[in-house]
């Protein structure tokens, strides 16, 4: 009797591990199956997101999208260009026109706040720090604005907001030349210079959200 079992040990062994196998393999295949339904189940929720993304795009550059937005609009987008051009003008004409001495100066952050904002406010008062000028008299450095352009670029119409590029020269008050030493035409001497600011304005805001600044040419008459 142990002979017979002796002699059926090793077929016992066979079959147990090629169940085993059997058994593997089915569990092999079962878990590729599921990845491979997972991966499908990615690729369609992907293929979904691209179609609804494409689809939103294409609706946001359809005319009648821009059409929906422009009649959404809650104000005047002229009025509003037209209201920040007056505010840009006045904090332009206070900073280098009626800003004469130190006193002034220190005023001219609170005159200028309300119309352009505190940050650009302090670009602009940084222009005329008083400072001992050579004739010898302590004051701001400009007493004439003399040219104001301001110009408007392309209105993103997903943010609304739109570039602004203001071009500005301005000049010092008459120096007479024979105080300082140096002699000039007429006997005056004049410093003219200029500078690009260049804005983004939020029309829904009313507001300017960054800017930077150029100096241009600094030239005495």
């Amino acid at each position: 009797m142990k002979n017979i079992i002796k002699s059926y040990i090793p077929l016992i062994i066979t079959t147990i591990i090629v169940f085993g196998l059997i058994v593997s393999v089915h569990v092999i295949k079962d878990s590729n199956l599921r990845s491979v339904q997972a991966r499908a189940a990615q690729t369609e929720k992907f293929n979904k997101k691209q179609i609804n993304y494409y689809r939103q795009k294409d609706q946001k550059l359809s005319k009648q999208y821009f059409y929906n937005q422009i009649t959404k609009r809650d104000y005047d987008v002229v009025a509003r260009k037209k209201s920040f051009n007056e505010r840009i003008s006045k904090a332009f004409t206070i900073t280098f026109e009626q800003t004469k001495n130190k006193n002034d100066y220190n005023q001219l952050a609170s005159k200028l706040t309300p119309l352009v904002g505190s940050k650009f406010s302090k670009e602009l008062k940084s222009k005329v720090k008083p400072t001992m000028q050579p004739d010898g008299v302590e004051r701001t450095p400009f007493a004439h604005l003399d040219n104001l352009k301001i110009a408007y670029g392309h209105l993103n119409e997903s943010t609304q907001i739109i570039p602004v590029v203001i071009f500005a020269s301005y000049s010092s008050p008459a120096i007479d030349g024979t105080s300082t030493g140096v002699i000039t035409k007429g006997q005056d001497q004049i410093k003219k210079s200029s500078g690009i600011y260049k804005i983004s304005y939020d029309l829904i805001a009313d507001k300017i959200v960054n800017f930077s600044f150029k100096e241009g040419a600094i030239d005495h008459e």
